[in-house]
């Protein structure tokens, strides 16, 4: 990370972060349409240390300025539930996806968020599925197709509380936001809209990672998590008396484990991970998912940086949204699933090369549609 600093601060008080991502994708096989696309992702970050700059004992600052452009790939080509890349986004535009403030105690045993937090930047996260661009490795499918959720690229305001013990080896972190992230009226630009139906969304997450110690970075970690609204929704089929849609609160939960398997010589070591995530399947498309996979580091020895990784995903799709497209015509498929595969090498600190293949069975669980092959590279810049 680049850092720099203003005169006015002490030294590293200030800190700024650049990244750009460009995905050069192309249809090869089935899907909806074949072709090749372009999409980009420019994120910039800054991050102030309170307690350097103005002597304000645990406290910091964060902006994150996105930019997210170029074809909509997915939409086009392919028809996934799930995504094909996870810097895909449904409209081109620049938002101020976080600005917040966090206090800590106690060495950061305690410590207090506020502002606009996008969940999925501690919630649900898997380190190691870090290399993939598959979107249900980030936020779990089921979730992200709920009603208004606060992850990539719209987030809401919200609160963030954490504990962590005092070997670091356990913590327990909760959140409420606003039950919609931003404005779904006006999908460009940063909105901060608590509406009258918004209600909230609450996600709780314990975990562990049993083998950290302080100063360290932990490689491995269980964790188990629930969430849910607070709004009432339309139930996908079930209709009441009056032939109006049965209200619903959607929740669900989840868990994972990631960890390091083997390890060998110069740098060379193999993780793994899988998390699985359900909800009620009343009111979205899927009903569950599972996502694992392992990666490889310096598989071929030289950049520690290098990593091959191969990942799988398979939502299960709600029998409620079966149904109800059934009785449209449109037939579908209990399953939807995809696996990647993935090399990343880093030629030089700042780049990054990323050739990636991702085989999608029943895109958009429509029995309609043939399974697609997708072919790519991911570019990556920072600065």
């Amino acid at each position: 990370m680049a850092q720099t600093a203003r005169a006015d601060t002490p030294q590293s008080a200030v800190a700024l972060e650049g990244l750009y991502k460009l995905d050069l994708l192309s249809l090869a096989d089935g899907g909806l349409q074949r072709g090749g696309m372009a999409m980009g992702h420019l994120d910039l970050k800054l991050t102030v240390d309170l307690e350097k700059a103005l002597g304000w004992d645990g406290t910091t600052v964060f902006f994150n300025l996105l930019h997210d452009h170029g074809d909509k790939f997915n939409r086009d080509r392919v028809g996934s539930l799930t995504g094909v890349s996870n810097i895909e986004v449904a409209v081109d535009t620049e938002r101020l996806f976080q600005a917040w403030i966090k206090k800590e105690w106690s060495d950061g045993k305690y410590s207090v968020l506020a502002g606009l937090y996008p969940i999925d930047s501690e919630f649900q996260v898997l380190d190691t599925a870090g290399i993939f661009i598959h979107p249900s490795h980030g936020a779990t499918g089921d979730l992200s197709l709920t009603r208004g959720p606060s992850i990539f690229n719209t987030s809401a305001f919200g609160v963030r509380g954490k504990w962590v013990s005092d070997d670091q080896r356990s913590y327990l972190q909760a959140a409420v936001l606003d039950g919609i992230a931003g404005d779904p009226n006006q999908p460009k630009g940063t909105h901060m809209v608590w509406g009258p139906n918004d209600g909230t969304m609450g996600i709780v997450e314990m975990g562990s990672h049993p083998n950290a110690a302080p100063g360290q970075a932990a490689n491995a970690k269980f964790a188990v998590g629930i969430w849910g609204y607070s709004a009432w929704v339309d139930d996908l089929r079930d209709v009441d008396a009056r032939g109006m849609p049965v209200q619903r609160r959607s929740a669900g939960a989840y868990a994972l484990a990631e960890g390091r398997l083997w390890q060998g010589n110069a740098g060379r070591n193999l993780s793994g991970f899988v998390r699985y995530g359900e909800t009620d399947g009343d009111s979205t498309p899927i009903r569950a998912i599972v996502n694992t996979g392992l990666v490889l580091k310096a598989p071929f020895g030289g950049s520690q940086d290098d990593a091959l990784g191969l990942g799988y995903s398979r939502a299960m799709v709600s029998d409620k949204y079966r149904t109800v497209q059934q009785a449209t015509g449109r037939l579908t498929t209990a399953t939807e699933s995809v696996w990647e595969l993935s090399y990343r090498i880093k030629p030089t600190k700042d780049l990054a090369v990323q050739p990636i293949v991702q085989w999608i069975g029943n895109p958009g669980a429509d029995a309609s549609v043939r399974d697609a092959t997708v072919a790519g590279v991911r570019l990556e810049v920072s600065f």
